[in-house]
């Protein structure tokens, strides 16, 4: 995210289109970003995704992405060992 300040949200709800609805420095959108990738909440999240191909393709990202960062092999934290411990239960189905 080079060269970029800050996020400005909109949304569209009945007749009223691109409402301002606040914006965001972009740090604060990296941090928040950030914990949701660790966090129980993706992982329960990914638990019920019910399409084998998209829980497979978000298990690799996801699994990529905590490898990145040294999480998958040693997470720390109650949070991130809960979701390590779901993401560790899957077994992907043969294609």
């Amino acid at each position: 995210m080079k060269g970029i300040n800050c996020f400005v949200f909109f949304e569209t709800s009945g007749n009223v289109r691109k409402r301002y609805v606040g914006w965001a420095e972009s740090e604060e959108i990296r941090w928040a970003l950030n914990e949701l990738l660790l966090g129980r909440g993706l992982a329960q999240a990914w638990e019920n995704l019910e399409d084998d191909g998209v829980k497979h393709a978000a298990f690799e990202e996801i699994q990529r992405r905590w490898q990145a960062r040294g999480w998958w092999d040693e997470p720390q934290g109650k949070s991130r060992k809960d979701a390590r411990t779901t993401y560790g239960r899957y077994e992907p189905k043969s294609r």
